[in-house]
């Protein structure tokens, strides 16, 4: 049986068997009834065919009177060319031959898995992940489906319906190119497409979309009436409502959209010395993992919103976070098209515009869990009413240097805040509050995950969770069963993912006197905490996952 059997269909057909060359060697077949054999049992593969019904596509109504013995000596071909002397993958059962492959073995089941992943980042809000995605699976056609084999009914039916599937794909694409922002890039592709395939409403839309938003008002409009006319000229109808209502959109007035952009915000307690230093220009909020910096931000936002008529724009930047961080580009990307605004290609060119759109507005702008600070420079806004919030646990003295950003650092809750945060789940106030609040750093992570669980389970008392904590693992309790994502752990993780194993190993110490190699990484991070010069700290929740990990992983 061959060991890596392919097969490709989207445009002559061809087939590769194992090799040991760096590159794949496809090879044609030169023969036309071959190629017909072939692309029959390819396109009903995992089915048996008869033989009639390969003498019927082979020769059509009048085959000749060796047709069938033509056949099986076609098949005997087959497998000698594909390694399959044996018919494991070309299987012979009593009705007919049948052929065995599997998606991967196909391009088009690579085209498939492509176009299905590209999907999913679209509608999840990755445009960029689905433009690569798309345009890989595009990349795969070399022109028409089984365009070297004689166009029989079943052949021609196939070809159709994996055309139809490009189209869905190459629709799918420039949406997600859209999103992206490069309107200008996708204009020729779309004149193009809509004079091979007219009739199809979509690329009509997208056409007018692009040429409105690179500012090419009166030809979007002329995009219009010229697919209006076509409809009713071939279809005897007028254009979709939708088409109808992106006219409505690029005849309006431009008028002033105000985003609404910020997410609920958690309960929050205290801070008030925090809240009293936010606002005006540029504020950075660092802290640990879990401190509840995002919480400290939106609540301000909601507090201080009167003083932002034109709305806020938000933006996890996902610095620490297991998916990859968010690029700028898509950032200002998704910020101007927030704001109604053309979408430019280039960094620099969104940079300049959203520079340009927040000149003259009261706008809050809240950047959250930044990974460092050339991840927040492109979306500063220049000279501007606008104010930024940015909350990250790198502590951003870059930002500080360059920007002169004005810096919050966040620390734990003050003992009463804590247990008012439990009061906020539990209820009334229990007697351990107070001790089960220290045994989680008063940090408001630890203390909603402890809340959290006791309230899913009536059967722990506060004090029993205080002895599993005082005596247990500690980690492990301040986890949530079924959600991995969500943890003491897991926010620790991310924290500590790029530390090597010696300076994870500082973190075992109770204290760490300066100068030591990778400390001040540690200060930067907020992994630990400084008293008086030289001297540090490790909170106790930092210094169980430090043994923890070390004693796991190294």
């Amino acid at each position: 049986m061959p060991a890596d059997l392919r097969f490709r269909l989207l445009g002559p057909l061809e087939l590769a068997v194992s090799t040991d060359s760096a590159e794949t060697d496809w090879a044609a077949i030169a023969s036309t009834k071959r190629r017909a054999l072939l692309a029959t049992l390819l396109i009903r593969a995992g089915e048996t065919v008869r033989v009639d019904q390969l003498v019927h596509e082979l020769w059509g109504a009048r085959p000749p009177d060796s047709a069938t013995t033509q056949v099986h000596q076609n098949v005997m071909w087959l497998r000698r060319t594909i390694g399959d002397e044996h018919g494991q993958v070309l299987v012979t059962d009593e009705h007919g031959y049948r052929l065995d492959v599997t998606a991967d073995q196909l391009d088009v089941g690579r085209f498939d898995d492509l176009t299905r992943r590209g999907l999913v980042a679209l509608h999840d809000g990755a445009p960029e992940t689905a433009a690569r995605l798309l345009r890989q699976a595009i990349g795969l056609w070399r022109g028409n489906p089984y365009s070297d084999v004689p166009p029989t009914e079943l052949v021609t039916a196939a070809a159709q319906r994996l055309t139809e599937r490009w189209l869905d794909a190459w629709e799918n694409a420039v949406d997600a190119e859209l999103a992206c922002g490069r309107h200008e890039s996708v204009v020729a592709e779309l004149i193009q497409q809509v004079e091979v395939h007219p009739l199809r409403e979509r690329p009509w839309r997208q056409l007018m979309t692009a040429l409105h938003r690179t500012g090419r008002q009166a030809e979007a409009l002329a995009t219009f009436q010229r697919v209006r006319q076509l409809w009713v000229t071939e279809l005897g109808e007028e254009p979709s409502a939708e088409l109808r209502r992106l006219q409505r959109q690029i005849l309006a007035p431009a008028e002033r959209i105000v985003p609404r952009q910020l997410p609920v915000s958690p309960g929050f307690v205290g801070r008030a010395a925090e809240l009293s230093q936010l606002g005006g220009g540029t504020t950075a909020i660092v802290g640990p993992a879990g401190v509840g910096k995002t919480a400290l931000a939106l609540h301000w936002g909601v507090v201080a919103g009167e003083k932002f008529p034109d709305g806020q724009l938000y933006a996890d930047l996902r610095g620490f976070d297991r998916r990859p961080p968010l690029p700028p580009t898509e950032v200002l990307a998704r910020f101007l098209q927030a704001l109604g605004v053309p979408v430019p290609d280039g960094e620099d060119e969104r940079a300049a515009r959203y520079r340009t759109t927040l000149a003259d507005r009261e706008m809050l702008v809240v950047l959250d869990n930044a990974r460092d600070p050339d991840q927040v420079r492109p979306l500063l806004p220049g000279p501007s009413p606008a104010e930024v919030l940015i909350t990250s646990r790198d502590d951003m003295r870059g930002l500080v240097a360059t920007h002169g950003v004005h810096r919050v650092t966040l620390g734990p809750l003050r003992p009463d805040d804590a247990t008012e945060l439990l009061s906020t789940v539990l209820g009334p106030a229990d007697a351990e509050f107070g001790e089960l609040a220290r045994l989680c750093d008063h940090l408001p992570l630890a203390l909603r995950i402890a809340a959290a669980n006791l309230s899913a389970r009536p059967q722990q008392t506060v004090g029993d969770l205080v002895d599993a904590l005082r005596g247990g693992d500690v980690l492990a309790e301040l986890s949530v069963p079924g959600d991995p994502t969500v943890g003491l752990r897991a926010a620790l993780d991310l924290s500590c993912a790029d530390l090597s194993r010696d300076t994870l190993l500082l973190l075992t110490q109770q204290e760490i006197t300066a100068p030591v190699p990778g400390l001040d990484r540690l200060a930067a991070r907020h992994l630990v905490t400084q008293h008086g010069s030289g001297r540090y700290t490790v909170p106790p929740l930092v210094r169980a996952y430090a043994n923890t990990v070390t004693g796991l992983c190294f």
